[in-house]
């Protein structure tokens, strides 16, 4: 948040006459005389400061003389600019075509990751990593796995689960079944477990996700466990060897710390990866606590609530007041904004004009993805992916199009995002169950009730669109993935009044030949393995089709059976009367 920096340089030779970088501040000073003595004089908003410094010998004496000075740019950048005695400059050099960065907090963290991925800072990329022993293949839609030195290490990953755009996997790394990984970096030796779901967030090295989790925007370090069922929200940072127990949420903008402290006030004791079991304190209410509070990791966790010493990070300039809130956002890898409204509610009225401009810049720009709103939030690949899916099947279907040329959009859409058999067979499944007439009533959720009208919509849309899903299931472990892409479509909370047509649906693409036997019961036996509460109750809503199809098998079974012996006694017949 301290990259609003405002400079005046001279033009053209570079020096630097004045620094500005006080969020607060809304205006910049400039001695009149600075106009006498330059010929020109540039004033640039646009630039950020990358805190490389090159530094004559006289700086470190000045830093010995000058023993209060804390910071270099707060400090001595100012006493420089502002002092006519020493007669030191500071000059500037603009980089042009290069890369440049530091990383102080984590949004900078999050922003240069990103530059990274998208290989903005080229030759310094992923798959040409200068490094000993790293090495990582690049695949379309920025994803990048690492190549083992040991076949052992090799990333493992399950056939349904889905890796979305701008993500990275580390070496030695686990990914279960039906697990959601987007736009995110996982370090070496990750164990993600089944129906896990991350998203814009970060995992060093050795962490486990168990089954069903969900981390969002957050940055995980190492050792750290998730267990089951737990979620990690927004902002929230979980130190080294933080054990999230099952079904706890951690809040947002949350630290989680294993070390032991006698008053958080600094990074390193939050950094520490000492979990000793001493005591820590948290500074703000200056009483001890235990090092383990299941209050803010559950019962069968580990760690404690780390909370910062905010009076170390006061200025002594009332305009250059630390706010609290600034620690909120530098925490927050993906920023919306409603959170920068928030922000902007702490400033200063005579300065809250003025950010709004910038805040509806900051929402101009399509940081939202897509043109979101403050009130609308962020929408990630997939989540584009199924509504455009949605909407050109949809489109097909009300304006009477070729079914030939919406396949064509709808594989144009599957190859542009990269979208696996999975996502495609459910967008395909939940366009056409929207356009069923009349609808189930979603407020029964999944025991909503059928009537005659339903199926027979059902029926009929999926007797005119069954080829696109055809398309993509001819083998069958492609109809199975099909079909677990249609099962988490009516598992979806926001679709779950739609489970009771799914045993209809599977029966009329079982009539359409999109669907073989074997496939359905492939679906089936995975369903099985891995069955959940609301897994348990679509395959009894399901039970009925399946037990029928399994009698159809046996019932052909025997009747091959009894044409083979047919054949074979015709066959001894004939070499009777031959033998005669």
């Amino acid at each position: 948040m301290d990259d609003e920096t405002v400079v005046a340089l001279s033009h053209p030779s570079g020096q630097l006459l004045a620094y500005e970088n006080a969020v607060k501040k809304r205006q910049v000073e400039l001695d009149v005389g600075l106009f006498e003595d330059h010929e020109a004089i540039q004033v640039r908003h646009d630039l950020m400061d990358c805190h490389i410094d090159l530094c004559s010998p006289e700086v470190l004496m000045q830093l010995s003389e000058n023993f209060d000075y804390q910071d270099l740019r707060r400090d001595f950048i100012r006493g420089i600019l502002g002092s006519d005695i020493l007669g030191f400059r500071i000059h500037t050099h603009i980089v042009h075509g290069d890369y440049a960065a530091r990383i102080k907090d984590f949004r900078t963290y999050h922003s240069i990751s990103k530059d990274v991925i998208h290989r903005w800072t080229y030759p310094m990329v992923p798959d040409n990593c200068m490094l000993q022993g790293v090495s990582y293949k690049a695949e379309r839609f920025n994803i990048y796995k690492e190549i083992p030195e040991d076949a052992a290490d090799r990333i493992r990953v399950a056939r349904s689960a889905v890796i979305g755009e701008d993500t990275v996997i580390g070496a030695g790394s686990t990914i279960g079944e039906r697990v959601e990984i987007r736009e995110s970096v996982l370090g070496r030796n990750c164990t993600i477990g089944a129906n896990a779901r991350i998203s814009s967030s970060y995992l060093w090295g050795n962490c486990t996700i168990e089954d069903g989790a969900i981390i969002e925007e957050a940055v995980i370090c190492n050792n750290v466990v998730v267990k089951r069922g737990a979620r990690v929200s927004k902002g929230a940072v979980l130190s080294y060897g933080v054990i999230v127990g099952t079904d706890h949420v951690v809040p947002p903008f949350t630290c989680l710390t294993t070390a032991a402290s006698d008053g958080d006030d600094g990074d390193d004791a939050f950094f520490s990866d000492d979990d000793g079991g001493t005591k820590g304190r948290h500074s703000e209410e200056g009483s001890s606590s235990e090092l383990n509070n299941p209050a803010d990791v559950g019962a069968d966790g580990k760690g404690r609530v780390y909370v910062h010493n905010f009076e170390d990070e006061q200025s002594d300039s009332e305009d250059e007041a630390f706010d609290p809130q600034l620690l909120r956002m530098r925490s927050a890898l993906v920023p919306t904004a409603n959170s920068m409204l928030d922000l902007a509610t702490e400033l200063e009225q005579d300065d809250l004009s003025d950010f709004e401009e910038s805040d509806d810049e900051f929402k101009h720009d399509g940081a939202g993805g897509g043109g979101a709103t403050g009130d609308e939030p962020l929408e990630s690949g997939a989540e584009r992916f199924l509504r455009e899916m949605r909407e050109t099947v949809q489109r097909g279907e009300k304006d009477n199009l070729d079914v030939d040329g919406v396949l064509l959009e709808c594989a144009a859409l599957k190859l542009s995002h990269d979208a696996t058999v999975i996502e495609y067979g459910r967008s395909v499944m939940w366009a056409l169950l929207e356009l069923v007439d009349p609808q189930p009533d979603a407020s029964e959720g999944a025991d909503a009730s059928l009537s005659r009208p339903m199926l027979a919509s059902l029926q009929k849309l999926v007797q005119r669109w069954h080829s696109l899903l055809g398309k993509y299931g001819r083998e069958t472990a492609d109809q199975v993935q099909l079909l677990q892409g249609i099962e988490a479509c009516v598992l979806d909370p926001a679709a779950v009044h739609y489970m009771s047509l799914f045993p209809y649906a599977l029966r009329f693409l079982y009539d359409a030949d999109v669907m073989e036997e074997d496939a359905i019961l492939e679906w089936e036996k995975l369903a099985l393995s891995e069955e959940t509460v609301a897994r348990k109750k679509l395959l009894s809503k399901t039970k009925e089709f399946l037990d029928a199809l399994k009698e159809e098998g046996e019932e052909d079974d025997e009747e091959e059976s009894e044409s083979d012996d047919d054949e074979e006694s015709d066959g001894d017949s004939d070499s009777s009367s031959d033998s005669d």
